[in-house]
């Protein structure tokens, strides 16, 4: 069910998009709390038809992105592989975001594999960067992580979740900032280990905080494929910690 107006606002902009699409659920933690009925919905830009340019044009007015967001997205959009929408409520307003996904070969700038903006209706806009650092040994990984993610369970827990994944594959690492803005995380995909969340339920606990409503979230949730997680420092230097789990094809409406 839509959370609020908004949510259905972008639930039926997405139908207009060409199916299946890929939706994926998340659940933050900022100072204890946990924020769901957040969702990632992600499709190739093909999926949009003729005209694909106007297209995610009209959508995103549709959806109230500020004018300069809109610009910005506007100049770079034809050069992206598959666009992605995001919903986050948020008691001052929920958050509507678009990212931009670049193949290596088509990026508008070094490393740049996603650009976000995120906004909410009738306010300001935020840009964030999604870079590349696959290429980092994992030390150099490691340190990275430590020197964004605030020292805690959160981390701990991340770097764990990081050293068990190396066991069968190269890590999928992404350091995401905010131009003009202390926001600052660490983003690794874990999607490829096919884990779920049973499996790392202990882990996944400490990095969501731990807490009875974690467990319950956890374990009604148990069969869900690992995704990625995220943790840094927001806006305001809060730090928080998001999981990403249970992707999943949508034929029909969201």
């Amino acid at each position: 069910m839509p959370h609020c107006e908004l949510d259905a606002r972008l639930r039926t902009t997405l139908e207009q998009v060409e199916h299946p699409l890929l939706c994926e659920p998340s659940v933050k933690v900022v100072e204890g709390k946990l924020v769901n009925e957040r969702y990632l919905v992600s499709f190739p830009r093909a999926a949009l038809g003729p005209g694909p340019k106007g297209k995610l044009r009209q959508m995103l007015i549709d959806l109230d992105v500020p004018p300069e967001g809109l610009a910005r997205l506007d100049r770079i959009q034809s050069g992206s592989r598959s666009v992605h929408f995001g919903y986050e409520p948020d008691p001052r307003g929920a958050l509507i975001k678009c990212y931009l996904e670049f193949d290596v070969d088509r990026r508008p700038q070094p490393d740049l594999t996603f650009l976000a903006i995120k906004w909410r209706r009738g306010g300001t806009f935020a840009e964030t960067l999604y870079l590349d650092r696959d290429e980092l040994k994992p030390k150099a990984q490691d340190d990275l992580l430590c020197e964004v993610v605030p020292e805690g369970r959160v981390r701990s827990a991340m770097l764990r979740l990081a050293d068990l994944t190396r066991i069968h594959m190269a890590l999928r690492f992404l350091e995401v900032v905010e131009p003009g803005s202390p926001r600052r995380s660490i983003d690794i995909n874990l999607s490829e280990s096919g884990a779920t969340l049973g499996e790392h339920h202990d882990l996944l606990s400490d990095f969501l905080g731990g807490g009875d409503d974690v467990v319950t979230y956890l374990r009604s949730r148990a069969n869900d494929k690992l995704g990625h997680v995220a943790a840094g420092t927001t806006r305001d230097g809060t730090p928080f910690g998001t999981l990403y789990h249970g992707a999943h094809r949508l034929m029909g409406a969201l």
